[in-house]
């Protein structure tokens, strides 16, 4: 019962994002490098599930894939980085 209690508290913790739209969360993401950024924003949308629904996060990665214009190869490589770094993110607000 208490790891189930456990299991639930960190999924609210997840749940509770600060808006993507924040300034010091923007000046951020613009600071890195326009790959980054995409793996990046992929990665927060897989790990926060509740970003999967945020127009704003939406508009940037499209706005992000269609500057970089990545090949098919290069989407995946992409893609898989931000699983990667997904996962990480996930253990880091689990906690």
């Amino acid at each position: 019962m208490c790891r189930r209690l456990e299991a639930a508290d960190r999924r609210a913790y997840i749940s509770a994002v600060p808006d993507l739209n924040a300034p010091e969360i923007l000046a951020w993401l613009d600071t890195l490098p326009l790959r980054e950024q995409l793996v990046t924003l992929h990665a927060m949308s897989v790990a926060i599930p509740a970003l999967q629904r945020s127009h704003p996060l939406k508009a940037r990665i499209a706005a992000a894939h269609a500057a970089l214009d990545p090949t098919a190869a290069q989407l995946g490589d992409i893609l898989t980085a931000a699983r990667s770094q997904a996962e990480r993110l996930k253990e880091d607000l689990a906690g």
